[in-house]
């Protein structure tokens, strides 16, 4: 469970940042670790949650449905 909530986080933060390097400092990570956590998250999903280019990311549609759940998720836990 602890490793699903910090992957749910890490999305959370990184599609509120828009930018690996951004989210990895917010989460105190390095970006690669980030990275990992994401693919990993969208693998285990059978989805792609971010569309990324070199500047940013933003949310596909499955990650647009997913975000509101993610934070409600996040808030019932803490």
């Amino acid at each position: 469970m602890k490793h699903e909530l910090s992957s749910m986080k890490a999305f959370v933060i990184l599609a509120e940042s828009s930018s690996f390097n951004n989210a990895a400092k917010l989460l105190n990570i390095t970006q690669p670790a980030l990275t990992r956590r994401i693919k990993k998250m969208e693998e285990d999903l059978h989805i792609q949650l971010f569309e990324r280019t070199t500047r940013k990311v933003t949310l596909t549609k499955a990650g647009k449905r997913l975000l509101p759940e993610a934070r409600e998720l996040i808030k019932k836990i803490r």
